[in-house]
């Protein structure tokens, strides 16, 4: 019968252990090594599980900016004349609204939510901040900003079980 090692430098003989001239059982080999007869061992493949976790992450960071850009969409009323200062402009030509993107960079995991400037310019700008554009001085009309701010709350129930089989 082939003769095995041991976990605890003893060989095993017939399934048994033996040890130091006799057989032990494993409750004994156990107590020798500090265990209260009771064993516990996992595997984990950590590949895996940071790949998942890269795509809970990308999966997240895309659903936020989407509502974000959502939420900034809806904050701008259609409407003819310039809004109060402070709140969202208005759109009559629904110019600003159809511009606001997202894009996520997948590399870095970020993402970035605003109006391109193929779409409206330096406009969209200078309504968030206030700034003077073609020659009209604008105050500030954020829409972005309140936007990520309604959005942030959010992000906690997002990452909740994002990590999933």
């Amino acid at each position: 019968m082939p003769r095995r090692r041991a976990k605890s430098g003893g060989e095993t003989v017939g399934g048994r252990f033996f040890k130091g001239g006799q057989f032990v059982t494993q409750e004994a080999l156990d107590r020798e090594a500090g265990m209260c007869g009771m064993g516990f061992g996992a595997w984990f493949d950590i590949g895996k599980i940071l790949r998942r976790k890269r795509r809970a992450t990308i999966r997240t960071i895309q659903w936020f900016a989407g509502a974000v850009r959502k939420a900034a969409v809806r904050s701008l009323k259609r409407r003819k004349g310039p809004s109060p200062k402070g709140s969202p402009p208005h759109s009559k030509t629904r110019r600003l609204p159809k511009a606001i993107r997202y894009h996520v960079d997948r590399v870095a995991e970020t993402a970035i939510v605003g109006p391109t400037f193929e779409g409206v310019g330096l406009a969209g700008a200078a309504h968030e901040f206030g700034d003077t554009f073609r020659g009209d001085r604008f105050p500030p009309r954020p829409y972005m900003t309140p936007a990520l701010e309604e959005t942030l709350p959010r992000i906690p129930r997002l990452w909740t079980g994002s990590i999933r089989e």
